[in-house]
C-alpha cells in the first residue's frame, strides 16, 4: 500500500476554494476564523456545524443549522446525528468534514462510520493557524480522565503479553497526552514517536521540542521518527514502514496526539490494516477541551480519502 498516492492540494484564505459542490459539509464550530473562512467559502446543499460540550461554550449557538449532545463519549454524541439522514442517501452523498475545530476522537469515530456504512471516499479540510498565542506554553486539554481505545477503532489483542506490542505516537505540543499514553503501555517493547516535520511553522517544531523534553525521562526510551505535520499520507506511510522493520508484533497501539492531518494519517493506516494486523487507536481522554489558542490562517489543506471497500 503507498498511501503518498492520495490527493491532497492547498489554497490561501483569500483565494477561492477549488472544491466541488458538496452533499453535506461538517465543521466543529469553535469561534475562530480557522473554522469560519472555509465555512463560508466552501459550497454545500447543507452545512451542518457540531458543538461538542467539551468546548463549554459561553455563548449563544450559531445561527447557522448545528448539531450537538450532552453526550461526550464519541459513540454516544452521535447517535442523534444518525437519525438526521438516511443511511442509504447518505452513503451517496459527497461529503466533506472541516476536521480544523473537532475533537480527535469525535473526528476517528465519524470517520470510521462513514467508511463503515460504505462511503466510497470523503474531503477532509484543515486550516493552518498562523501561530499558537502562548507558543509552547499553550495547553489544549483540561485534567487527562482516562486512557482508553477509541470507539470503532479497536481490535482484540492477538495476546495479553505486551513484551511484543508496539506503541506508535505522532507527538505534539500536549506532553501530558504522551505522558499517559506511554505510562498506560508502559511495557510495549516497541516505541516510536513521530514528530511533525516540517512543521505547520518554523517555530513550532521548537516548541514541541520544548514540551517533549519535560517528560522525556519518564516515558523511556523511544524512536523519533519524523513525518510533516500538514500531511496524513506520509504520516501513514511512516507507521507502515515503521511495522515493517520489525519481525515480530503482536499487538500495534496508534495515538494520535498531534495536528489534526496526522490524526487523519493513523485512521487512514487503521481503517486500511484493521482487517490484516491487530492495530487499535488509543487515545487520553480530558474531561475539558480549551478552543480559540491561536492566532492568524495560514492556508487550507484539502485531502481526499478513499476509504477501502467493507470486503478487504
Amino acid at each position: 500500500m503507498d498511501f503518498t498516492k492520495f490527493y491532497k492540494s492547498s489554497f490561501n484564505p483569500d483565494e477561492e476554494f477549488d472544491c466541488p459542490e458538496y452533499d453535506l459539509f461538517i465543521s466543529a464550530y469553535d469561534e475562530c476564523d480557522r473554522t469560519r473562512i472555509p465555512y463560508d467559502k466552501v459550497k454545500a446543499k447543507r452545512k451542518l456545524w457540531m458543538l461538542f460540550p467539551q468546548y463549554n461554550y459561553k455563548g449563544n449557538p450559531p445561527a447557522e443549522d448545528y448539531y450537538t449532545n450532552s453526550s461526550v463519549r464519541e459513540s454516544d454524541f452521535f447517535k442523534g446525528f444518525y437519525e438526521l439522514f438516511d443511511t442509504v442517501k447518505l452513503r451517496e452523498m459527497i461529503i466533506c468534514i472541516d476536521s480544523t475545530g473537532f475533537l480527535r476522537p469525535h473526528l476517528l469515530f465519524l470517520m470510521a462510520y462513514f467508511n463503515r456504512i460504505g462511503l466510497k471516499q470523503i474531503d477532509v479540510l484543515y486550516t493552518e493557524p498562523g501561530r499558537y498565542s502562548k507558543a509552547d506554553e499553550t495547553a489544549f486539554s483540561i485534567n487527562i480522565d482516562s486512557v482508553r481505545t477509541v470507539d470503532g477503532c479497536s481490535n482484540t489483542p492477538v495476546t495479553d503479553e505486551e513484551m511484543n506490542d508496539v506503541l506508535i505516537v505522532c507527538s505534539g505540543y500536549d506532553e501530558k497526552l504522551f505522558s499517559a499514553v506511554a505510562s498506560y503501555k508502559s511495557n510495549c517493547r516497541h516505541k516510536y514517536h513521530i514528530v511533525g516535520f516540517p512543521s505547520l511553522q518554523l517555530d513550532m517544531y521548537q516548541e514541541s521540542m520544548l514540551r517533549f523534553y519535560k517528560i522525556k525521562e519518564s516515558i523511556g526510551s523511544s524512536e523519533r521518527m519524523f513525518a510533516p505535520a500538514f500531511d496524513p499520507f506520509v504520516t501513514a506511510q511512516t507507521i507502515d514502514d515503521i511495522l515493517k522493520e520489525i519481525p515480530k508484533v503482536s499487538n500495534i497501539y496508534l495515538s494520535p496526539l498531534s495536528t489534526k492531518p496526522q490524526t487523519i494519517g493513523m485512521m487512514l493506516f487503521y481503517l486500511y490494516y484493521k482487517k490484516l494486523k491487530p492495530v487499535s487507536i488509543l487515545f487520553p481522554f480530558s474531561i475539558e477541551y480549551t478552543s480559540g489558542h491561536t492566532e492568524g490562517v495560514k492556508r487550507t489543506w484539502r485531502y481526499t480519502i478513499e476509504f477501502p471497500a467493507q470486503g478487504n
